[in-house]
């Protein structure tokens, strides 16, 4: 049963990761090498995502709590990546202002980076308790998806963003 709740989770982030990526992809005038080469690491580690989802679901039909901690250990460390590489997204946009369709996108970015620490800091957290409660990981694995989903909401949007319907 909790195995669905990490696939849920699993879900929810890969969505979130879409969104975002959404999001700040359409902030975005140009590209160089460098942000196709960060992109790159951020799809990479979404698309890596459902390994540890299907790990997890074997632990939890082993019934072994050793495999549980470590299979919900792998997943948040795979989220913790992911979220990494999504802060990296973001740092690499704000320190390149050119390739920005509006300066002004550039205080949207650092929000995100705010949002990023708070999510790898609750995933660093996840990773401890899972090892120790795993029965506990699952919840908190799935509270980094909703963290990043609720606190993106059309206020911290930048105008360009909101009037583009695309």
């Amino acid at each position: 049963m909790t195995h669905g709740y990490v696939r849920g989770a699993a879900f929810v982030m890969i969505g979130s990761v879409w969104l975002h990526h959404h999001v700040v992809f359409s902030l975005v005038r140009q590209v160089d090498l460098r942000l196709i080469l960060v992109n790159t690491v951020v799809l990479l580690l979404a698309s890596v995502l459902p390994f540890p989802t299907a790990v997890v679901a074997s632990a939890w039909r082993l019934g072994e709590q050793s495999y549980r901690s470590v299979a919900l250990a792998l997943f948040a460390l795979i989220s913790l990546a992911l979220s990494a590489s999504y802060g990296w997204l973001c740092t690499t946009l704000r320190s390149r202002p050119n390739l920005l369709r509006d300066i002004a996108s550039t205080a949207f970015l650092a929000g995100e980076r705010r949002r990023v620490l708070v999510a790898v800091v609750a995933l660093v957290i996840t990773i401890s308790v899972g090892l120790i409660a795993p029965l506990a990981g699952p919840v908190l694995v799935a509270a980094t998806p909703v963290f990043y989903l609720a606190t993106l909401s059309t206020r911290t949007l930048p105008a360009s963003v909101e009037g583009r319907g695309e």
